[in-house]
């Protein structure tokens, strides 16, 4: 089809994320209902015995339910594809007027048909203009031809989930993936569209969790496993004696369930693991398409019972990165890919060293599923992530073009220069945090020689004159001696509201982090 510049200026984006929310409730709705045929089949099967009737009524709502296993995979599909072309055609809606903005004061024009003009009273106009003139011209004819490339691929996968409605979106049985992301993703990339789709039905949790595999394949799985969870622990808790907690984890996830059905720009579940503490890695915005990712690792006491707290802050790094650059379509990523720890296991390095390769395997994934050109990769950490994020920079090559530490105890570091690349290492610590009033270890061992004096010495230095920037897990990322590039962080209301705030509206942090994401960051210079 043929997009005219008229039709991009005016297309009512909202109108495709509605409609593609429609598909998203529709898709649960489906899985709703087949999971309530699945239980009156059993049901059936008990009550109903003998002859010939019942074991025939009993295949015959099989063979039905069978036929819906694929269904709210492929209806989830048709939300996604709308929402990743509603987010190309808006960032490239705002292209437009960036471009049409840097024509006040000039003579081009451009027509409500996209006909660029000089509107000069010379004969002769000035060559600069005539040369500005076709490169507005050119700009606007890319803009249209990546909105009528999108406009075509969304149009043809589309097609072809409606075709495959006829055979029931078949499926095929797939190879196992092999070992590598680089690896994984040439699989994936090399299986047929029945051979994907077997996979997301019989093995979402090997399509959730692995790395390497498109980021809309793993929603899909990982949709469906959290799905499965909740109905093991509704089957746990309506059972006799259920293990206390039952009812409050229930809880918890159906409010994720719920979140990420409402999420705007639209959430993708990359990650799910209901073990333990429980684990989530939940996108807003399709980091596959992005031109800016930022990736944010929370701290000590995150789990499954704080997600949507912690995606709140996620969502706010996103809205505020967009907002800074509206071109851009931007995503931020809550990556709770790991167990932080709880109260004294903070002292200890366990938890953050066990993370340090799953974040770097995340971090490779998503540059191996990355369309088109190469997106900008930004990593924050806060807190105990902060540390995390320091083990995986310094024990390898974490992909991302920047990394940020935010209310940091140490990144396991002595200075930025054992970091991968320094000049790309950004601090920031609320000038009132409690994490600066921590002791380090070498405080610790004074207090040990000396008693409590020495060390409330000590920690008084760290926290009011930043001289001895020691803490618990190494030199303070946001003190001068670390070598960081050091933006502000403002005064928290208290010292634990500065410790949990640096992703407020208000915060000074966020604005400059929105900068720091999508490459518009003015702020110092490398020391």
């Amino acid at each position: 089809m043929t997009v005219t510049y008229a039709q991009l200026v005016a297309a009512d984006l909202d109108l495709w994320t509605r409609s593609a929310a429609s598909w998203r409730r529709l898709s649960r709705h489906v899985d709703d209902r087949a999971d309530e045929l699945d239980a009156q089949v059993t049901r059936l099967g008990q009550v109903w015995t003998g002859g010939i009737a019942a074991p025939a009524a009993e295949a015959a709502c099989r063979t039905i339910s069978a036929g819906l296993v694929t269904v709210p995979g492929v209806l989830l599909e048709v939300d996604q594809l709308l929402c990743r072309h509603a987010e190309l055609v808006r960032a490239l809606q705002q292209r437009v007027r960036v471009l049409l903005a840097s024509l006040r004061g000039t003579p081009v024009r451009v027509s409500p048909d996209g006909e660029v003009s000089l509107d000069v009273v010379t004969v002769k106009p000035d060559p600069g203009e005539i040369a500005f003139a076709k490169w507005v011209a050119a700009q606007l004819a890319e803009i249209l031809r990546r909105v009528r490339d999108s406009d075509d691929d969304t149009a043809r996968l589309l097609t072809a989930l409606a075709v495959g409605a006829r055979d029931g979106w078949a499926t095929s049985p797939a190879p196992a993936p092999p070992s590598g992301i680089l690896a994984v993703a040439q699989w994936w990339a090399a299986l047929t569209p029945a051979q994907r789709r077997w996979l997301l039905v019989t093995r979402p949790d090997l399509v959730g969790g692995l790395d390497g595999v498109p980021v809309a394949a793993r929603d899909q799985a990982n949709r469906q496993r959290l799905d499965t969870e909740l109905d093991r622990l509704r089957a746990v808790l309506a059972a006799p004696h259920p293990p206390d907690g039952t009812e409050r984890r229930i809880h918890t996830l159906e409010g994720l369930a719920a979140r990420l059905d409402r999420q705007e720009p639209r959430a993708y579940l990359m990650g799910f693991d209901a073990a333990g503490d429980g684990r989530a890695v939940i996108a807003v915005g399709d980091p596959d398409a992005a031109d800016s990712t930022a990736t944010y690792v929370p701290g000590s006491g995150a789990s499954i019972d704080s997600v949507e707290g912690e995606l709140s802050r996620a969502s706010a790094l996103q809205l505020r990165a967009t907002a800074t650059a509206p071109e851009q379509r931007t995503s931020a990523i809550l990556w709770l890919g790991y167990d932080p720890p709880d109260g004294l296991d903070a002292l200890l390095e366990t938890s953050a060293r066990d993370a340090a390769p799953d974040l770097a395997a995340f971090q490779d994934g998503l540059a191996a599923t990355h369309e088109g050109e190469p997106g900008r990769h930004t990593v924050v950490g806060h807190s105990y992530g902060s540390l995390a994020l320091g083990l995986a920079d310094r024990d390898g090559a974490l992909a991302a073009d920047e990394i940020v530490a935010l209310g940091s105890p140490g990144m396991g570091v002595g200075s930025a220069a054992e970091l991968r690349d320094p000049a790309h290492v950004w601090a920031a610590t609320a000038r009132n945090d409690l994490i600066l009033a921590a002791s380090s270890k070498g405080e610790v061992a004074l207090d040990a020689v000396g008693g409590p004096a020495l060390i409330a010495a000590g920690a008084a230095t760290d926290a009011l004159f930043r001289g001895n920037a020691d803490l618990w897990h190494g030199v303070d990322p946001s003190s001068a001696q670390f070598g960081a590039r050091v933006f502000d962080a403002g005064v928290g209301r208290d010292p634990l509201a500065a410790h949990s705030g640096y992703f407020d509206s208000a915060s000074p942090a966020l604005e400059t982090m929105a900068h720091i994401v999508t490459g518009t960051e003015t702020g110092p210079t490398p020391p």
